[in-house]
């Protein structure tokens, strides 16, 4: 839930949404890389790579 996640979390998690979104690979993929979680959701359920 994102009521357990301070705003450094949430706003990292909407920002990668974002990129999704824009079609940015090569930003997201360096912080999947790095080890972020690829499957995080966002409020609708979307993943990195279901973001619309």
């Amino acid at each position: 839930m994102t009521d357990d996640l301070d705003a450094e979390t949430l706003a990292f998690a909407h920002r990668m949404s974002d990129l999704a979104r824009a079609g940015e690979t090569e930003e997201l993929s360096g912080h999947v890389d790095a080890g972020r979680p690829a499957n995080m959701t966002n409020d609708k359920g979307d993943t990195l790579l279901t973001s619309r």
